[in-house]
């Protein structure tokens, strides 16, 4: 299984941000990163590129990539076919 760190945003308007790489083999490797200062500086990095500006995080977490593919097909679409990660 691959497994992908998930940011959730602590405001509604910047939703959910999902690292598509790196990409884990094992939990346990992803959440390793979420507490390693060289990685947690990368994503931080990464998502003031993508947002450009500092959005304040509600929580962060390692999910599989088919358990994140079923959250956004149940939340966001009625056409479960239209997203891809």
């Amino acid at each position: 299984m691959e497994w992908l760190v998930v940011v959730i945003f602590a405001n509604l308007m910047d939703g959910v941000y999902v690292f598509t790489d790196p990409v884990f083999e094992t939990r346990t490797e992803c959440m390793a990163t979420l507490t390693d200062e060289e990685h947690i500086k990368k994503y931080i990095s990464k998502l003031v590129v993508e947002y450009g500006r500092p959005v304040p995080i509600q929580a962060v977490n390692c999910l599989q990539v088919d358990e994140i593919q079923r959250i956004f097909e149940s939340v966001f679409t009625d056409n479960p076919k239209e997203i891809e990660i």
